[in-house]
């Protein structure tokens, strides 16, 4: 054995290995939503059928409907992170396009409305990291 592993149980009966891969999807870097299906969810609904262990979401991206439709993904289970990133000035050299359309007010209150409304079937870790919160 290369490597230290550990094995973390979730709550609702989910073991996950570590170290494990966690593909991320992000709104930042690509074009806002256009026909009420954004490109990064439409790239998720594609990919979803190869990820089927573990997925990183945004909280910024469940909370303004950028990702949606997450009860007909396939992960076991779910990393949720705080939004952060989404709602920073960086550019970041692994975005598609650099001009995102300008973040939206990010509160608070609205991560906590966002985790708060988790399914409660689907296992989850919340990933809350302190950010600097945004108002328009």
């Amino acid at each position: 054995m290369l490597a230290r592993t550990s094995k973390i149980k979730h709550p609702l009966g989910f073991t996950l290995e570590t170290p494990v891969l966690i593909p991320s999807f992000s709104s930042k870097g690509f074009g806002s939503n256009k026909d009420d299906n954004s490109e990064i969810n439409k790239l998720l609904i594609i990919a979803s059928e190869f990820l089927t262990e573990t997925t990183l979401l945004s909280a910024y991206d469940l909370y303004y409907s950028h990702i949606k439709n997450i009860e007909e993904a396939i992960p076991e289970i779910f990393f949720v992170d705080s939004g952060g990133y989404e709602i920073s000035n960086e550019h970041d050299l692994s975005t598609i396009y650099k001009d995102s359309p300008p973040p939206k007010e990010w509160s608070e209150d609205k991560l906590k409305e966002t985790f708060d409304s988790w399914p409660s079937h689907r296992p989850a870790v919340f990933v809350i990291l302190l950010i600097q919160f945004t108002t328009p």
